[in-house]
């Protein structure tokens, strides 16, 4: 499968894994110079139904959610992180669909105005393609979450496959951010590190997979 024939931004997944990695990397520095503080930081999490609703909140207005699925590694642990995150995360992007297809899509297409360039790749795509463009996309998201939420909810994309998807084509990047949450606190913390470098490079080959799946020219 390859993602859709377009021209896309900067290549944003790999500037933020990059990102994120310099961070933990920053993180582990300060564990080490400030032992016990990280572990205090630790102690305290939200009740999960708090943080589905945090996340759905974040997405439908359009506000970067990775921390939020970072911390739910850290707090519910790798599989019920990714849970949680992957619920909170459909739900927003439905929302924030619905908003952009029957709320509000007058004010939603006045939001993306010089995008439009976009928006006309989004229904070409989308009418050549469908369900496996919105897949594609959201496994190799070379274009922000939230904009794509709006923007698809645009075109004439049905409903059912925009959400199927959507909650299929997520889970790679739930797993792997909530994975690297809850190996980043065992690191932070005194335990072992080698799970913290399996989920960095997990990390890589996603930020990476916008280049991999790309149309050869």
């Amino acid at each position: 499968m390859s993602i859709p024939e377009a021209k896309p931004p900067a290549p944003v997944p790999i500037v933020r894994g990059t990102a994120l990695i310099l961070l933990v990397g920053t993180a582990l520095t300060l564990a080490g110079l400030l032992p016990g503080v990280f572990e205090r930081l630790g102690s305290w999490q939200p009740h999960p139904l708090v943080y589905l609703l945090a996340y759905v909140g974040a997405t439908v207005l359009a506000l970067p959610a990775t921390a939020l699925t970072l911390a739910a590694g850290a707090w519910f642990g790798v599989g019920a992180g990714s849970l949680w995150t992957w619920l909170g995360a459909t739900l927003g992007a439905m929302a924030a669909f619905a908003v952009a297809r029957w709320l509000a899509a007058d004010w939603v297409q006045q939001q993306l105005q010089g995008r439009g360039d976009r928006l006309a790749q989004f229904s070409q795509g989308i009418a050549e393609r469908g369900f496996w463009f919105v897949l594609s996309v959201r496994l190799a998201p070379i274009f922000p979450f939230n904009f794509t939420n709006y923007a698809l909810g645009l075109t004439p994309v049905p409903s059912r496959d925009y959400l199927l998807a959507t909650a299929i084509g997520i889970v790679p990047g739930t797993v792997v951010y909530s994975w690297l949450g809850a190996a980043g606190r065992s690191a932070l913390t005194g335990e072992t590190r080698w799970p913290l470098l399996a989920a960095l490079l997990a990390l890589a080959a996603l930020s990476a997979l916008p280049l991999w799946l790309r149309p050869k020219s």
